[in-house]
């Protein structure tokens, strides 16, 4: 892909009568990125990923899409997009739909078949052509949405909650998908779980009250070059000014939260964060603490509930 925009969004405004959901949004995203678009519930995510996909017009502001105008008729194809709460066709079976959305998309019959079960092999679901989506389980409908989302190997992707009410086994295939896809194709995705996020996505975007609150790559927004994480069981025998002594730390806090410690660190500009993160090891193994998990870079949920 090239370098260019995928999507560009310059004062983006949606107003439903005196509700504004949406509040002068800029945003820019690179083609080719994994953004994650993160928020609670009404801050603007679906009624951005509406406009993205054309589905709705802004009240005021402008946005563009692969160079065009968000919903022109040339991008047919180029764009897909998995609402949340996708609905196939009741009594007709998965195959017969796909196939007649890939005819939409300009295929031959015979492509089109050859598409279909392309798509449906990425989300694990061979032989589910036959089957009629009121017959199929959460999970599986959710992956079959997803399949229909693929079609045509479209350049961008809006995915909205993917994962939301799979089990682990099947949201755990969803992700394996999307990171294959990652730098192949410009990919947007909603979802609470940011755990997810930070695996799957390059940049955030946090939107609170339909307005764009933070825009930046998660390894900035994270500070993964200049803080490190560590979580500690409740009881552990932990100095902060122990800590902050040590070389390359700038500062050392510790908080509790359900019944755990946190230890943040945050270090010097210039300093080493590999070996930073042996000297914090070695000082808290010396005082008889064994981390349960030491990352680096901040927590994006403490991040999230900072800014929003």
């Amino acid at each position: 892909m090239s370098a260019a925009l995928a999507i560009s969004a310059v004062g983006l405004t949606k107003r439903f009568g005196a509700t504004r959901a949406l509040d002068d949004v800029t945003l820019a995203v690179p083609s080719g990125a994994s953004v994650g678009v993160v928020g609670e519930n009404g801050a603007g995510k679906t009624t951005l990923f509406s406009l993205m996909a054309g589905f709705l017009r802004p009240t005021r502001g402008a946005i563009t899409v692969l160079g065009r105008p968000a919903g022109d008729a040339s991008l047919a194809g180029r764009v897909s997009i998995l609402p949340q709460d996708a609905q196939l066709l009741r009594h007709v079976p998965l195959g017969v739909q796909l196939e007649f959305h890939g005819r939409l998309l300009g295929m031959d019959a015979p492509a089109a078949r050859r598409e279909v079960a392309r798509v449906l092999e990425l989300v694990d679901l061979q032989g589910a052509a036959v089957r009629e989506p009121q017959v199929l389980s959460h999970g599986t409908y959710k992956r079959a949405a997803l399949a229909q989302a693929l079609l045509g190997e479209p350049e961008i992707t809006l995915l909205d909650e993917p994962t939301a009410g799979l089990d682990p086994a099947a949201a755990r295939r969803v992700r394996d998908l999307l990171r294959d896809l990652r730098g192949r194709r410009t990919l947007l995705v909603s979802s609470h779980n940011l755990t997810e996020l930070e695996d799957l996505c390059s940049s955030i975007a946090i939107l609170n009250r339909g307005k764009l609150v933070e825009s930046a790559t998660l390894a900035h927004l994270l500070e993964r070059e200049t803080c490190l994480t560590v979580t500690l069981d409740g009881g552990a025998n932990v100095d902060a000014d122990v800590i902050a002594a040590l070389a390359g730390v700038r500062e050392a806090r510790l908080s509790e939260r359900s019944g755990e410690l946190r230890l943040t660190v945050t270090l010097e500009p210039q300093a080493d964060v590999a070996q930073a993160q042996i000297a914090l090891v070695r000082a808290l193994a010396d005082r008889g603490c064994v981390p349960r998990s030491l990352v680096r870079g901040r927590p994006l949920e403490d991040k999230v509930i900072e800014v929003v």
